[in-house]
């Protein structure tokens, strides 16, 4: 029918500006993914520093606590 021979060539009209804007928006999408993905590196990075300094401390502790020990026989 006219109808549908009228909506196939307005799709493929529109067909080259569909994949365009499909394109640039998959574009904008793995923009905003490797984002949040290096906010998510810098976060894991932090708590590992924080983990680190705190194992640290507590091996320092240890050591002192041990040594405290050693000082009374305990």
């Amino acid at each position: 029918t006219i109808m549908q021979l009228f909506n196939t060539s307005i799709t493929q009209a529109l067909q080259p500006w569909l994949y365009k804007q499909m394109k640039e928006d998959i574009d904008d999408y793995n923009e905003k993914i490797l984002k949040q993905e290096e906010k998510i590196t810098a976060f894991e990075d932090r708590y590992y520093s924080k983990f680190a300094k705190m194992e640290k401390a507590l091996s320092s502790l240890e050591s002192k606590n041990n040594a405290v020990s050693q000082l009374f026989n305990l």
